[in-house]
This record gives C-alpha cells, structure tokens and sequence, in this order.
C-alpha cells in the first residue's frame, strides 16, 4: 500500500520555490496593474462646510395654525432641499456664473456641480455639515461654502415668501371678516329699533298694574261701555302681548351682541396677525447661520497609491500561492523519490541534476541567449532554430573540454554504479532506455550513460533503436546512414555500420573534446540508418534477435535508445529481447498515469523493469535524497571556477579584441 506523507513547512517553501514563477507573476502583474491603475487616477479632494439651521415660525407667531414644519421631519426636509435645483442656482448665482439671457439648459450646466454636495446631520444637534469631492481641491471649497451661502440666500427668501403668503391670506381673512362685522352691527341697530328692549321686565309688568288700577277707578264712574274703559282696556291687552313676547326678544337680543362681540374679536386678531405678517415679510436675518467655512484641501483622500499598493502587493501574493499549492494539486506528476519507489515498485537508479551551460561574459550579448527569456518554449528550447538547439544539447555531453557543472558528472558515474549492480555486473547486458513520454531526456540520457560506462573501461555500444526521430546521430554530428535498418533489411554486417571513435572524429563534434575524453576508444555507437515506414515490425524481427546476441558476445553494455513507450510500440517489442528497462522521467511533464502505464504496460511484455531515472531535477523541484545534495555542495556547480578561467583567459586580449568577440 502507498504510503501517505504529511507536508511539513519544508515542502510549503519547496511549493513555493518550485513555482516560483506563478507566485512572483502572479505578484509582479497584479502590483504592477494597480500601481499603474491607481496612478492613472485622478485625485479627489473632500471640501466640507457647516451650517446652523433654527427651525422657524412663519410670520412670526407661535399658532400651531401657522407653523409649517408640524408634524414634518424639519432636518430630513432640509438635507434635501440643500441637494436642490433652487439653492443650486442661489449658489451659482451667489458667485455670478448665472447671467442673463442664458438658456434653461445652460444653467443647468453650470448648476449640476453644486447639486453634488453631500449634506449630513450631526448627531442630535441642529448643525447639517455639507460636503463635496471633486478632482480640483480649490474648486471643492468654492462648492460648498457657495452652496452654504446659497442655502442661507433660499432659506430667507423661501421664509420671506412664506410670510408673504400668510400676508396675504391674513389679509384676505381681514377683509372678510371686516364685511361681516358691518352687516352684523347693522342686524343690531335694526333690531333694536323694531325691538325696544331697552326696558326691564318688572318695568312693563309695573305698568300692567298701574293700568288695571286706573280700569278699575273708571269703571267705578263709568259703564263698561265707555270709550275711556274701553282704550285702557286695549292698551293693557296690548302690553299683556308685549310682555308675553319679552323673553323671546331678548335672547335674540343677546345672540346677536354676542356674534357682534366675537366677529369684533376676530377681527381684532387678524388685523394683529396681519401687521406681524408684515413685519416677518420684511425680515432680512435668515435662519441660517454659517458656521465653518471650507478651505481647499492640501492632500487628496484618493486614490491612495501607497495603501493600494500594499494590499495589492499583499493579496497578489497570497493569491500567487495560493496558485501555487492549486497548480501544485492538479499537478499529477511525481514530486519525491519515495512517491516514484512507492508508486512504481521499483528503484531509483540515478538523478540528474539540471545542467545548465555557462555563458562566457563575452558572449552573453549575443542575440540567442536572449530568447530563452521569451515566454515561448519552442524558441527556449531551439535558440530560434533546430541547429540551434542541437549545439545546446552537445554542450551537455559527458565529454572532457566542456566545463559542466561537476555534480552532473557525478550524477551519471552514480547511475553507472547502480545500472552495474542491478545486473549483477554482469558482461554483455542489453538495456533499453525509454520514457512514458516525448522531450523527457532519454536519449540524452541514453549517450551519457554510454559515454560514463565507456570511460569505466566497459566496452559499451550504443544503439540508436528510435527508428521515427532520430537524435543521437544528430547529437553527435554523424551520418545516420547505413546503421540499424539497412542491418536488418540489407543483410549488412553490423560490423560495417557501426561507429568507433575515428568516425566521431570526423564528425561535427570538437576533436579536442573527444580526443581528451578519457575511454572513448571503449565508446562504439550503431545509428537508426533511413528512418522506415513500418519501425515496429522491423525490430519484431529475428535479424534483431540475431543482432542482439552478437552485439551481447562482443560488448560489455549494449544500450538502445528507444521511442516512448506510449505513443508507439517500439519500445514494448524490444522490451522482452533485453536483460533490463530503463524508464526516464521527467519531473513537471509527464503525468504520474502516464508514467505508471508505461511501467505496467512495459512488464506485461515480460520486460524486466530495473528502475527509474530522474531526469533534469531542480533542487526546488524535488525533496531529493541526501545523496543529491551530497554531489551539489561538494562538488559544486563551479561556475566561480568557470569564470574565473574565463577572466584570465580575457585578460591577455586587448580591449578592440575585446569588444570584436562580443559580436562575433
């Protein structure tokens, strides 16, 4: 069962480091986009203005009749009557920007900016602060205190046009209540004159009785008859009825002094309200008192490039490992030694360290060694060309005159000893070197591990079996033709086909650096010939079991380079002819699936998996064995060595050679 390992704070850093280039990308364009965003924005400056605001009585009375704000939220009404049109234009106006004969749409214009401001309430209190933002800090402090003045310019107005108004209808009122009084006054006076009520009660009533006194004396002398009894009796028959009817004339009497009394009254109020509407008409003091007036801005309040930047800075970071660890788990490829032993049931024979070229001082100017910063891999790879890209990879050959990072040296003697071991030293071993996939390194692999078990004195041939793209012969700068197909299709001796070290002589390779190579006599290679149509069923034939038993009689090592085991079946035909399979992979490129299928579909052949090679290995890329590190620290990379043989080398030059040999 796979084993399962917990993360500890040295693989987070390793994450980290191994996708450096999605983090510090990630941080440098999300900083750089809001440095540059932040510094294309235009600064806002903040103007703010106080004012005090007394809640007024129209026409200065305290009647509830006549106060317009009962039962009106008084502040909220006045925060928006500040946002207006009406004390936008008094503002306007106030500064003389409104002149006449200027269109309605023309004084909207000018008017929009001071509609903008911002007015609040502080606390319980009666002061409204009014603010405004604006990219011109003088202009801000210009908006508001105008809007302040013109906000006290419309209050006294608006009151003054207010005690108009109840003026005028006070006025109305007096008039009316002026003709009611008149016609009431002349209802009394008529009345009164119909009606004399003027005498009591107990004065009628007194001369009832004196009447029927004096009736009585007369009808003493008298008949009942008589003219003079006869009047009395009309006269006290008439005072009766008018005595009868008193009470009745009375209480209209009362009514109507009494609707007199209160028309008088009212009249007498009204023309007291009138002459306060007057008075309140005539006002020149406004409700409004100007507390703090604004004063430009010295800094703005945004964009602030400093404090954007920072948090930018910081969530692009964060957010640059966290694409980290993201691109880190969909990531199926293998990160550690145990992971590949674990997964694969097999050992790791070797691990090869990154090697990298150094490039003399003197020819870093020249133009290809700037594509490899291009974002274009093709061009990284190639140097911009194929030829290009060949010279790269002779530059990695374990051959003497080339100055290599020591520790991959060491790497591949390293892989010689395990390879030695896990075929029980024995001589003539065939092993096949492939990988799961395309670009991982094998055939590189393949030379170099020729080349190292050459200069241990074992005679080692290496056979270049990838009949669909060759590389070896291109690396090595040899003829591909006659080699391996022409063996097996034209019945041509190996023995006449195969490549010694005078042949790599002539070749494009440097013949100092073959010459110096310690072994090379040892080194034999056997190229593809013409790439064929059908390169499976060339090597399922019998000619390549008879080719690999005589190669086996005379070589200690015969090592075949071979297509990847995926694509193609090349590599799975060959598998069970040879004593031992070597997968190379990669790590970043190839999917641990794929690796396993490869392993899984290798041995079902019968092919005897010996182990995997780690190819191109960062130090950030793997938590290595101490083994790697062991080669790292002590055998370097020494390019401090490298480059000082480069200076001395320069110092004997003049200055015009050297500046001819930068541009060479």
């Amino acid at each position: 069962m796979p084993k399962t390992y917990e993360l500890d704070l040295g693989d987070y850093w390793r994450i980290v480091k191994r996708r450096k280039v999605i983090v510090l990308g990630t941080f440098f364009i999300i900083t750089a986009a809001i440095w540059i965003h932040t510094s294309r924005i235009p600064p806002t400056y903040k103007a703010a203005a106080s004012v005090k605001v007394d809640k007024p009585r129209t026409a200065g009375t305290t009647d509830p009749t006549f106060d317009v704000w009962e039962g009106t939220d008084f502040f909220e009404a006045q925060m928006e009557v500040i946002s207006t049109s009406g004390v936008a234009h008094e503002a306007a106006s106030a500064l003389g920007l409104i002149k006449e004969g200027m269109t309605e749409k023309e004084v909207g214009a000018i008017i929009e900016p001071f509609q903008g401001v911002i007015p609040s309430k502080r606390g319980n209190t009666n002061i409204l602060d009014i603010s405004v933002t604006t990219n011109d800090s003088k202009q801000a402090a210009m908006i508001v205190n105008a809007v302040a003045k013109g906000y006290q310019i419309w209050s006294l107005k608006d009151h003054n046009e207010q005690a108009k108004q109840v003026r005028e209808y006070v006025w109305d009122l007096l008039k009316e209540n002026e003709e009611k009084l008149r016609l009431k006054e002349v209802e009394v006076r008529e009345f009164k004159e119909k009606n004399p009520i003027g005498a009591s009660l107990g004065t009628f009533q007194s001369q009832v009785v004196d009447m029927e006194i004096k009736l009585s004396n007369l009808l003493e002398k008298y008949t009942d008859r008589h003219p003079e009894v006869t009047e009395l009796r009309g006269q006290i028959e008439n005072l009766k009825v008018r005595l009868a009817k008193f009470p009745e004339l009375e209480m209209q009497f009362n009514k109507l002094t009494g609707e007199l009394q209160s028309l008088n009254s009212i009249y007498g109020g009204l023309k007291q309200k009138y002459e306060d509407a007057k008075i309140a008409e005539a006002q020149t003091v406004s409700g409004i008192t100007i507390l703090d007036v604004a004063s430009p801005p010295d800094s703005p309040i945004a964009p602030d490039l400093q404090k954007n930047v920072t948090i930018g800075a910081v969530i692009s970071l964060i957010l640059g490992i966290l694409l980290a660890f993201v691109k880190e788990n969909v990531d199926t490829s293998i990160s550690t030694i145990e992971e590949v032993e674990d997964f694969l049931q097999v050992p790791i024979l070797g691990v090869i360290p990154e090697m990298v070229h150094f490039t003399p001082p003197e020819k870093k100017w020249e133009w290809r060694n700037w594509l490899k910063f291009l974002p274009f891999k093709a061009f990284q790879r190639s140097g911009g060309s194929d030829i290009t890209a060949i010279e790269e990879v002779r530059k990695l050959i374990m051959l003497s005159g080339e100055e290599h990072q020591f520790s991959s040296l060491e790497a591949y003697k390293t892989l010689r000893t395990n390879v030695n071991f896990a075929v029980a030293q024995k001589k003539g071993q065939i092993l096949e070197i492939t990988s799961a996939g395309a670009r991982e390194g094998k055939s590189l692999t393949a030379l170099n591990l020729s080349l190292t078990l050459a200069q241990n004195g074992q005679k080692t041939c290496l056979v270049s079996g990838d009949l669909r793209r060759e590389t070896v012969s291109r690396i090595l700068g040899v003829n591909k033709e006659p080699g391996l197909v022409e063996i097996l299709t034209k019945d041509i001796p190996w023995s006449d086909v195969i490549r010694k070290t005078t042949d790599l002589l002539v070749g494009e390779l440097p013949p100092d650096r073959i010459l110096q190579t310690m072994g090379i006599d040892n080194f034999y290679l056997l190229t593809s010939g013409r790439l064929p149509p059908n390169p499976a069923e060339l090597l399922s034939l019998d000619k390549m079991r008879t080719l690999l038993t005589e190669l086996r009689q005379n070589f200690d090592f015969v090592i075949i380079d071979t297509p990847p085991v995926l694509p193609v079946s090349d590599a799975s035909v060959l598998g069970p002819q040879v004593d031992g399979v070597i997968l190379v992979y990669q790590v970043g490129r190839t999917a641990r699936g794929a690796l396993k299928r490869a392993k899984v579909q290798m041995a079902s052949t019968g092919a005897n998996v010996l182990g995997v090679v780690l190819n191109n290995i960062k130090a950030a890329e793997m938590k290595m064995a101490p083994t790697y590190y062991y080669y790292k620290e002590y055998y370097g990379p020494d390019e401090q060595l490298v480059r000082e043989r480069h200076r001395k080398k320069s110092q004997g030059k003049s200055w015009w050679e050297k500046i001819f040999s930068r541009t060479a």
